[in-house]
């Protein structure tokens, strides 16, 4: 039982670690891309791709960061399109990457939601204001019986796997 315990703990590990390089690959993969259409002069495709590497979290990543950089540089230009779209590119990231309906990004969210009802409020505004949705995420419950259910199916693969293994595991 012990062995199996040990099993479970190194697979989570792995686990964890293909779920931290993959998301490191994406953010530096979309990074890429928004640096390369911002060469090209394309605001909205960089836009894009930096929404993208915005809501690649991993821990120690510098994607994101960097991300939330380009949308805001872009949110600040002189183009209105751009920059409500930039605004709510940030708004989206942020709330894609909640954990426990909190985020670290909370601040970025208040500034974003303003920003956007600045813009689109203003009497000379040509973008009609956007819909700000109420934030519908699950209660923590559901995070818990997620992860619980993980484990469980886990759990049972490991001994399947055992089960099915000739001679001594």
């Amino acid at each position: 039982m012990k062995r199996l315990a040990v099993e479970i703990v190194v697979g989570l590990f792995v686990l964890f670690a293909v779920a931290t390089a993959r998301q490191f690959s994406i953010g530096a993969d979309a990074m890429r891309e928004s640096d390369a259409a911002m060469s090209r002069g394309e605001v909205l495709g960089a836009l894009e791709h930096a929404r993208l590497a915005a809501e690649a979290r991993a821990i120690g990543s510098p994607y994101p960061e960097r991300a939330y950089q380009r949308l805001l540089e872009i949110a600040r230009g002189g183009d209105t399109t751009a920059s409500v779209r930039a605004w709510r590119a940030i708004r989206s990231a942020s709330l894609a990457t909640r954990v426990f309906g909190r985020s670290g990004d909370d601040e970025r969210l208040r500034v974003a939601d303003n920003e956007l009802l600045r813009i689109t409020t203003a009497p000379n505004a040509k973008t009609p204001a956007p819909a700000l949705p109420l934030e519908e995420r699950p209660e923590s419950g559901a995070y818990v019986a997620l992860f619980a259910g993980s484990l469980l199916l886990y759990a049972v693969l490991v001994l399947l796997v055992r089960l099915r293994a000739p001679g001594p595991v």
